[in-house]
C-alpha cells in the first residue's frame, strides 16, 4: 500500500496532504478568531473545498461544500429549527424534553423519532419504513430490527466488534478503538482499513491489496460524505472510529448519536456541559479534536506537528515571543563550561480581544547539566463561548472561567542567567 498522511501546524492555520497510490490531495484548513474551523481548501478541487459559519453560541449556521450551500437557524436553547439547502426547507420539531421527534417538508413528515431510556432512540419511521432499536443496561446498540430481520450488534468496549454477519478486527486508538481488519462470516469477503489519527477511515482494500476504495477526500472534516450515498457493509467508513447506521443517520457513540449533515449531536449532553452551554456543539476544531463517547471533547494528540520555534542566546534577562496551535517543546541548553546556576522561567499568557490570563512556572537548570526539557500539550482543551477551560501543559496548569478563547496561546519564553 502506498498511503501516507501528513498533518502539520503552523502560524495561520493546519494543512494536510493525502498521498494514496501516487495520488495526492492536499487540504489547507483555516480557522476564525475563536479557533473555529472555518474553511477547507482543497487544491485543484473547488468541488470539495468548503466553507463554515457559526454563531455566538457556537452553532453551525452556513456551511458551503463546493456549489451547494447549506443555512441553519436555531433556537435560545441552541436546538436546530430549520435547515434550508437546495432540496428546500427542512424544519424540526421537539417534545419536552428537548429530543428531536420530527422532521417535516412543510406539512409533510418524513421523520418520526420515540426514545427510551437514557433518551436513547427506540424508533425511527423514515419514510414508511421503520427501524426499531434496542440497547443493553449500559445504553450500547445491540441490536437493530427491521421488516428485514433482526441484525444484532456486539461491542469490544467501545469498538464495534460485531455487526449482522460483518465482524472487526480493532485496534487500540484514542477514540476507543478502529476497525483494521473486516470481514463477512456469510462469505469469503475480507476488506482492510488504513485509518487516520482520529480514527477516521483514509481507504479500505480487498484481500489481496488491490480494488483500493478511497475514502477521506470524500469526507469533510465534521464527518459529512461527499458521495451521493455513503457506502454500507464491510467498506463503510468510520467517523472516528464510530459506525454509521442509515435509519439513525448518524454515527453511533456510546451516549448519543451525532449527524454529521449538521455537525452536531441529536440530543442534550448527558454529562451536562463540560464542554460550555451549548449541549450539542461538537468539538470545535475537528482537524485534532474527537468525542469519542458522545459526553466531552479530547485533542487526539498531545502535539500534532511543529509549532513556530525560536533560538535565544542567554545574556542576562531575555524574552521571546512565540504564537502558536499545538504542541511545544522548550529546550534550555547550557555551555560544557559554564558555572553557576541559573533558572528558566516560562510563561503563557491566554489572551482574547483585551482579556489577558497568564501563569508562570520555574525550571531550574543546573550547573552540572547541558539540556533540560519540557513537554507540554499547549492546547486549551476547550474553547466554547462561555464556561470553564483548562490550559494543559507538563509546566503548569490554568483554570480559567467564564471567558470565551482562541485555541492559539501566546507563549512568552523569559530565560533568566
Amino acid at each position: 500500500m502506498n498511503l501516507r498522511k501528513t498533518l502539520s501546524i503552523a502560524i495561520g492555520g493546519i494543512c494536510g496532504a493525502l498521498t494514496l497510490q501516487g495520488i495526492t490531495i492536499e487540504e489547507n484548513y483555516e480557522y476564525d478568531a475563536l479557533g473555529r474551523l472555518s474553511a477547507v481548501k482543497v487544491a485543484g478541487r473547488p468541488d470539495l473545498s468548503q466553507a463554515y459559519a457559526y454563531d455566538a453560541s457556537g452553532n453551525l449556521i452556513e456551511k458551503a461544500i463546493g456549489s451547494q450551500s447549506t443555512r441553519m437557524t436555531y433556537d435560545k436553547a441552541n436546538q436546530l429549527v430549520s435547515r434550508i439547502d437546495a432540496a428546500g426547507i427542512t424544519e424540526f420539531d421537539y417534545d419536552g424534553a428537548g429530543r428531536l421527534i420530527r422532521e417535516r417538508i412543510g406539512n409533510t413528515t418524513i421523520v418520526e423519532y420515540q426514545y427510551g431510556y437514557l433518551d436513547k432512540v427506540v424508533s425511527v419511521n423514515r419514510n414508511g419504513h421503520e427501524a426499531r432499536f434496542h440497547y443493553s443496561p449500559s445504553g450500547m446498540l445491540v441490536a437493530k430490527e427491521t421488516k428485514g430481520g433482526m441484525e444484532k450488534w456486539a461491542w469490544d468496549g467501545m469498538a464495534l466488534a460485531a455487526r449482522g454477519n460483518e465482524r472487526y478486527i480493532n485496534e487500540p486508538h484514542i477514540s476507543g478503538g478502529v476497525p483494521v481488519v473486516a470481514f463477512d462470516t456469510s462469505g469469503s469477503e475480507v476488506n482492510y482499513m488504513e485509518n487516520d489519527y482520529l480514527g477516521n477511515t483514509l481507504a479500505t482494500y480487498a484481500r489481496d491489496g488491490a480494488n483500493a476504495t478511497y475514502t477521506a477526500g470524500n469526507v469533510t472534516p465534521f464527518g459529512e460524505s461527499l458521495d451521493a450515498e455513503l457506502r454500507s457493509g464491510l467498506d463503510q467508513p468510520r467517523f472516528t472510529g464510530k459506525p454509521y447506521d442509515k435509519d439513525l443517520g448518524a454515527y453511533v457513540f456510546p451516549y448519543r448519536n451525532y449527524r454529521t449533515d449538521v455537525a452536531r449531536w441529536m440530543t442534550y449532553d448527558p454529562s451536562g456541559f463540560p464542554d460550555g452551554p451549548n449541549q450539542h456543539y461538537y468539538a470545535p476544531i475537528p482537524t485534532i479534536e474527537i468525542d469519542p463517547t458522545g459526553k466531552w471533547t479530547v485533542s487526539a494528540s498531545t502535539s500534532v506537528g511543529a509549532p513556530d520555534k525560536k533560538t535565544l542566546e542567554l545574556n542576562g534577562a531575555s524574552s521571546i515571543n512565540v504564537q502558536h496551535i499545538g504542541g511545544y517543546t522548550i529546550t534550555v541548553t547550557r555551555d560544557q563550561g559554564d558555572t553557576g546556576s541559573f533558572f528558566a522561567q516560562f510563561e503563557f499568557v491566554i489572551q482574547s480581544g483585551s482579556d489577558k490570563f497568564r501563569t508562570t512556572s520555574t525550571v531550574t537548570v543546573p550547573s552540572n547539566g547541558n539540556t533540560t526539557t519540557k513537554n507540554g500539550t499547549g492546547f486549551l482543551t476547550a474553547a466554547r463561548n462561555e464556561g470553564d477551560y483548562t490550559f494543559s501543559s507538563s509546566v503548569k496548569s490554568l483554570q480559567i472561567a467564564t471567558k470565551a478563547f482562541n485555541d492559539a496561546t501566546n507563549g512568552t519564553y523569559k530565560v533568566e542567567k
